[in-house]
């Protein structure tokens, strides 16, 4: 059994071992920076969820008279040293070489902005070199990198890796009752992107653990999302709720996150957009709104987006109804 951890374990997977050995250059702390980023937030985060949510994953149900039965739903954070199994899957599938360049995509546009900045200003330097030195050279690599990369974009891999594997960077797993860090997928992301490693922890953390307490979490009455419902319902209502809570959580106590949650959710499917059109973010009742709509989602065994609809229509038509 394998008990070592981050770059000291030993990875079987010819792929994964290959991407490790890449990110480890550039991120010789990643699993420590995961981690800690895990231990620092994952109190304070709960309790935010709880507190906007209005649901908690305890719920106490009497027994006897002054006598009380706490039954607790235990959500488990672990940071993982696999990959999720599409994204694997989906990186096996690209030759070796092109996957070493795609690990590099953000030093290269770093690169290129260098030597445009160098080739800008090559006049005005030259009083410091002997000879006089000819901008070509830098022409010649800024063309070569733009090329490279132009020809990466082409084979439409990035976007490949975003779209088809939504868990790149964490998962709920609802049947096991944890959740999965994945400290490589996030090393991927910052190698392709440059967003940093904290903040994509942090915004993995607030997303899954939403799912955790919309999905399995008790309301004030002790009752949870109806398993057997869980089983058929439309990711665009389950992923909706998710990231409609991490905006608004984000903007309210993680302001510093907000640049990084955009242009993460910018990249992914659209189901995890189209929470942007349920209400009006900007509402100074939204919490209270959002809750109602999670509740009669949950109550009313809503499966379908159509039926969504319909619940998401009543609740507006009502509100509009009691302002008037």
């Amino acid at each position: 059994m394998n008990n070592k951890k981050g770059y000291d374990r030993k990875f079987q997977n010819p792929t994964t071992l290959l991407i490790v050995q890449v990110i480890k250059q550039y991120l010789p702390d990643l699993y420590d920076e995961v981690e800690r980023t895990k231990e620092r937030n994952n109190k304070y985060i709960r309790g935010i969820i709880s507190a906007r949510t209005g649901l908690t994953l305890s719920s106490k149900k009497h027994r006897l008279p002054n006598q009380e039965t706490i039954e607790i739903e235990k959500v488990k954070i672990e940071i993982s040293d696999d990959l999720p199994e599409k994204l694997l899957a989906i990186l096996d599938s690209i030759p070796e070489i092109l996957l070493t360049y795609i690990l590099h995509f953000n030093k290269m546009e770093k690169t290129i902005n260098e030597l445009k900045f160098q080739e800008k200003n090559s006049n005005d330097i030259n009083f410091l070199i002997d000879n006089h030195y000819s901008s070509n050279g830098l022409n010649e690599s800024i063309g070569y990198l733009e090329n490279l990369i132009l020809k990466i974009q082409e084979q439409n891999i990035i976007e490949r890796l975003f779209k088809s594997s939504p868990n790149i960077i964490g998962e709920y797993i609802h049947e096991e009752n944890k959740i999965n860090i994945y400290w490589i997928g996030i090393g991927i992301i910052n190698q392709i992107t440059n967003l940093r490693v904290d903040e994509l922890t942090l915004i993995t953390m607030l997303h899954e653990l939403l799912h955790a307490y919309t999905i399995q979490g008790f309301d004030i009455d002790g009752n949870q999302w109806d398993k057997h419902i869980l089983q058929n319902i439309n990711l665009q209502i389950t992923e909706g709720f998710a990231q409609i809570y991490s905006d608004l959580i984000i903007q309210e106590n993680f302001s510093y996150l907000h640049k990084t949650f955009i242009s993460l959710s910018k990249r992914l499917q659209p189901h995890y957009k189209e929470y942007k059109s349920w209400l009006d973010l900007n509402d100074r009742n939204i919490y209270e709104k959002v809750r109602e709509l999670l509740l009669k989602t949950r109550n009313s065994r809503i499966t379908s987006y159509a039926q969504f609809e319909k619940l998401l229509k009543s609740i507006e038509k009502n509100s509009k109804d009691i302002v008037r």
